[in-house]
């Protein structure tokens, strides 16, 4: 998630948008919620994991349409790591 970006500026530009957000910092997550709820997101999920065991969990595996990422790895790692959430 970093600070945010991209996943809150595509949740404003496209507000009907049901958007998950995971970070392995919990700190990061808190101020993102904060934020969230400031701007009055709705549809926004927040989980304090890291990608190597998100795409892991069974109740999210194939549960998304688009993955998008920054500075998490190479392509050829993030690529493993995203495959599984859609």
């Amino acid at each position: 998630a970093g600070a945010g970006f991209p996943s809150l500026p595509i949740k404003i530009c496209f507000p009907h948008l049901h958007v998950t957000i995971v970070d392995s910092l919990n700190k990061r997550i808190t101020f993102l919620e904060k934020l969230s709820e400031a701007l009055q997101l709705e549809n926004t999920t927040f989980c304090h994991d890291r990608a190597e065991t998100f795409g892991q969990r069974k109740d999210v595996r194939e549960s998304y349409d688009i993955v998008t990422a920054r500075a998490v790895a190479r392509l050829s790692v993030l690529s493993e790591l995203c495959l599984p959430l859609v």
